[in-house]
């Protein structure tokens, strides 16, 4: 046996196999399944979109430190689910708004059940005060969505407008003759 021959062999083979590689994805029908075999391919599932309602509300400061107003937020979802609850936290944050100061930090979690696609709403209290400020905002996001994914809006902006008057400042006046 010659020793040049033995070094072919492997190279002849990967050479055919190559072919016969090339001719199954150039041959029309070729990668076919044999006939009467049914091929089942699985359908990939699309999740279900949770996104707020709207981009942005606002809602009139309460009228002093004693009250407080309740913002309604709505979160849609843009088919109803299949097999599985839906569920998505939501959670506020600060902007030039402050939590405490201007609206109550709430986070919770809302649960689309299997078979509905009814929105899902929750409460955000904005607080009162007697100070003349700028138009406050603040965020709420979705975040964690289970069973779903979250769209767009995922977060809504809120802005709280101020109602107070500016308080009057006292100015002092000069008195004639007044010593300074």
């Amino acid at each position: 046996m010659k020793r040049g021959s033995l070094s072919k062999r492997p190279l002849l083979f990967l050479l055919g196999l190559a072919l016969v590689c090339l001719s199954i994805l150039l041959v029309p029908g070729s990668g076919s399944p044999p006939e009467g075999v049914d091929v089942v391919q699985a359908a990939q599932q699309q999740l279900p979109v949770v996104s707020f309602t709207r981009t942005s509300d606002s809602v009139s400061e309460p009228p002093n430190d004693q009250t407080t107003t309740e913002l309604e937020i709505s979160v849609k979802i843009n088919e109803a689910p299949v097999g599985d609850d839906v569920k998505v936290t939501y959670a506020t944050a600060n902007g030039s708004g402050t939590a405490g100061v201007d609206y109550v930090s709430t986070t919770d979690e809302l649960t689309f059940s299997v078979g509905s696609d009814d929105p899902q709403t929750f409460n955000v209290t904005i607080l009162g005060n007697n100070l003349d400020e700028p138009n406050r905002t603040f965020i709420v996001f979705l975040t964690n969505p289970v069973n779903a994914t979250a769209g767009i809006p995922g977060s809504i902006t809120l802005t709280t407008t101020d109602n107070d008057e500016p308080h009057p400042t006292n100015t002092p006046t000069a008195t004639p003759g007044g010593a300074v």
